[in-house]
């Protein structure tokens, strides 16, 4: 018989640009994660440009991120028993509506 392990789903979430020059954070504060994996794009169609992921100072005309063209996917690398909340990771964009999606696991709640 298997081990019994606590059960972990990944969570789906989308964040898009309205205004470019101004970043959007992935998620509500204290949304926490310990893995997240994102694709710069939008459900259904293509962003017309790069993305940029960085903190709250997250600028595409500046570039001081990581910039992701368009379809491209990353994974965070979050060191193992460490979290990170996504409401500290921004979005900005070139163009209005372009975004990342993508998936996290939530950290482990041992009951």
């Amino acid at each position: 018989m298997a081990p019994l392990l606590p059960l972990v789903t990944p969570i789906y979430f989308d964040q898009f640009v309205a205004v470019p020059g101004t970043g959007e954070a992935f998620a509500a504060d204290e949304t926490y994660a310990r893995k997240i994996v994102i694709q710069a794009g939008k459900a259904g169609a293509v962003n017309a440009g790069n993305i940029y992921i960085g903190v709250a100072t997250v600028d595409a005309t500046a570039q001081w991120c990581i910039a992701l063209t368009p379809g491209t996917t990353y994974e965070f690398d979050i060191p193992e028993g460490c979290i990170v909340d996504l409401n500290d990771i921004y979005v900005d964009a070139i163009n209005a509506a372009d975004g990342v999606r993508g998936w996290y696991y939530p950290p482990v709640t041992v009951i």
